[in-house]
Order: structure tokens, then sequence, then C-alpha cells
């Protein structure tokens, strides 16, 4: 990419990346840690062996905060890069132009009587561009790309956004990304032990179950869990399930910068 033509974008994008990646290492460390407890217990209802999980850590507060930055990183990428192609090729600022993200296709494109687009309208934002860039803005819309299976990285980045700056920080929990579970003694009268599928991290959870003939009080397992921070879909309009953190953030950037390509092969396009 030509960092001449978007040097404020990429910086943005720059700082994204850079923490992300500082994000990333303070999960790790986190997770390297061991935030909880486990603890052997009988089970008051059945009387069996299970294996409980504590939190005993609070995920940093600052965490939320940092997403919302890089998102909003990202975001003010694309706005910049609509800003500067307006002047370039008006010759000077138009009001009002950013990059649109529209879900409704009919508003994208309404017009006046006079067939001039309306104040709300995508086209209003990049009014100042070439044909050949708008067309490529106008394809990558969620309403031309949504699919049910997945949101679209517009529509995501919109929604998140959206969320940081009008409703609340942004809202992480914590999942079992893998839970490795260990006897650490012999069972007499083992009759099977596994895993406890789908718990809850942010509370007190079982994680193991161990059926004995005889159960007793003797401490049989333990576990080695991998913590995954998740972003909670109650939060978002656009995730339908817990999403891993850094694996949508990198998504976002990763579609961003491939926009600003876009971008920029539409200046040397006829």
């Amino acid at each position: 990419m030509n960092e001449m033509l978007f040097s404020s974008s990429v910086a943005k994008i720059s700082r994204a990346k850079q923490t992300l990646e500082e994000l990333k290492r303070n999960i790790a460390s986190f997770n390297a840690g061991k935030p909880y407890i486990l603890k052997n217990e009988r089970e008051a209802g059945t009387g069996e062996n299970i294996l409980v999980y504590y939190p005993a850590a609070e995920i940093p507060s600052e965490w939320p905060v940092i997403i919302g930055e890089i998102v909003h990183q990202l975001r003010s990428a694309l706005d910049l890069a609509v800003y500067e192609l307006t002047v370039k090729e008006q010759g000077s600022p138009l009001k009002n132009t950013e990059f649109p993200i529209f879900e409704d296709e009919e508003i994208f494109s309404e017009t006046k009587k006079d067939g001039q687009p309306t104040n709300r309208s995508g086209y209003y934002k990049i009014r100042g561009l070439r044909k050949k860039t708008i067309s490529i803005i106008e394809a990558i819309q969620p309403f031309n790309i949504r699919k049910d299976d997945e949101a679209p990285i517009l529509a995501l980045l919109h929604d998140m956004d959206i969320v940081d700056k009008h409703r609340t920080l942004h809202v992480c929990r914590r999942l079992a990304l893998s839970t490795r579970l260990e006897l650490i003694r012999d069972a007499v009268g083992f009759i099977s032990f596994g895993i406890e599928l789908g718990a809850d991290l942010d509370q007190i959870a079982v994680i193991g179950r161990l059926k004995l003939k005889h159960p007793d009080d003797n401490e049989y397992l333990t576990a080695d869990v991998v913590i995954e921070i998740a972003f909670d879909p109650k939060t978002y309009w656009e995730f339908k399930k817990p999403e891993e953190v850094i694996k949508i953030l990198s998504i976002l950037e990763t579609g961003v910068t491939k926009i600003l390509g876009l971008l920029e092969q539409s200046l040397t396009e006829d």
C-alpha cells in the first residue's frame, strides 16, 4: 500500500495493531498465572467427587477500554481515507464525509427529487469520490454481502464502535478454551470420570466429575484449564455466540487493511 496516500489511516491501523499485540500478551500473561482455584469436593445431591472451579482474579478493568480504542482506530482509519480521497478528487474537503456502513440499501442510495443524494444517504458521504471508488464501497456494504451464519466485517466494526461510544464498555467473559482433566491418585471402585462441558468460568462451576462405587473425601482430580477471553454476545447485535476477543480484533484489522487496498486500487483502474 502507498503509505503516502493513506498516511493518516496507516498510522491509525499501525496503532491498532500495536495495541492489539499488547492486549494479546496481557491476556496470555493473565492465563499463564492460572487465575482460578480448583477444589475437590463432594456433591451434596449425588455424593460424587467433583472438581470445582473458583475464579480467583477479575478480568482487568482496562481491557474493555483498550478494546474500544482498537475498534475506534480501525473505524477512524476508514473515515480518514474517505476524507483524504475526497480532497484528492475535489481539491478541498466536503462537509460530512465519512466511510458509510449501511444495512439498508434503499437509504444508502436514497436521492432527492432532483436526483441528488439525501444528506442521510451513503452516497452523500462519498459524493466527492470517483465512480470506481464509490462502486467498490457500495459493493462491500453489509446489505450486499451479509450471510446468515456470519456478520460482514463492516457490520461488525460498526456495531462494536457503536457499543463503545453509545452504550457500554466492551463486555468480556471467561470461557474454557480447553480443559485437561487428570486423576492424581488411584481411585478404588472407579466407574468413570469426565469433563463437564459448557462451564461458565465467570462464576463457580463444576468442571470435572468422578464416579466411584463408594465415594470418599479424598482428592482425586486436577485439571489444566486454558481460559479464553471472549465477547459477551448479549451486548452485540452481530454476535450469535461468544467470540474470542483476539480473533475478532485480528479479523477487523485485516479487513480494514484490505479495504484500504481496494480504495487505492480504485484510483488506478478505469
